[in-house]
């Protein structure tokens, strides 16, 4: 699963970002309804970008950064076209709940303390909110970033026996998703801390707020 590991005594803080290669019909399917298939795949390209570039800016030197690819077949790609510097894990076709437990698991194995997985349709999230979460990893047991749909942009754990649970029984891609897990973690005495709720972009208006916000426009 791992491309390589550089895990040393004073590093324990993980950050994973799940990412597909900007294949166009492959990538923000629902938004290439509204903008063209080949837009929609540049987007998604510059939104890899930015969330790496908020990525290496997160924690300084004492976060290791992972990348959760997919396909797995086009490793060679995604170091061509995000560095050699990261570490690569293949995600494994097994459903996303399936796919994130393993993440963590393998990760608090190799002895990371505080993991924590982000994806790519918030690219303006703020560094700071990444920073927050850590801290606050050092008083929960776990840590979730809602979005506005009903999901979350964010979920950091500390605790390996969290994994098999609280990303189980999910329906995913549902506006449940974040009122789910934190009742998973309620059903496992686990405390917890709630980030600031920030918006994810699936849809046209999504990107149009997204653009209002940055001041950009594509």
């Amino acid at each position: 699963m791992f491309r390589k590991t550089n895990l040393s005594n004073s590093t324990t803080k993980a950050l994973i970002i799940f990412a597909k290669y900007p294949q166009k019909n492959k990538v923000k399917t629902r938004l290439a309804k509204e903008i063209g298939a080949q837009k929609a795949a540049e987007l998604y390209k510059s939104f890899v970008e930015q969330t790496l570039l908020t990525a290496r800016k997160a924690g300084g030197a004492g976060v290791d950064i992972f990348v959760n690819i997919k396909p797995s077949t086009v490793l060679n790609k995604f170091k061509k076209w995000l560095g050699q510097d990261l570490q690569y894990m293949k995600q494994q076709d097994l459903g996303l709940g399936a796919e994130l437990s393993a993440v963590f698991t393998a990760l608090f194995n190799k002895g990371y303390k505080k993991v924590i997985a982000i994806g790519t349709d918030t690219p303006d999230l703020p560094v700071k909110f990444i920073n927050e979460a850590y801290s606050r990893l050092s008083k929960c047991d776990a840590v979730i970033g809602p979005s506005k749909d009903g999901g979350y942009y964010l979920i950091g754990l500390n605790k390996n026996k969290l994994c098999s649970k609280v990303f189980n029984n999910i329906n995913w891609s549902t506006g449940t998703v974040f009122d789910s897990t934190v009742k998973i973690l309620k059903e496992n005495s686990a405390s917890y801390c709630v980030l600031k709720e920030w918006q994810d972009i699936d849809n046209l208006e999504d990107l149009k707020c997204y653009f209002s916000r940055t001041k950009t426009e594509f």
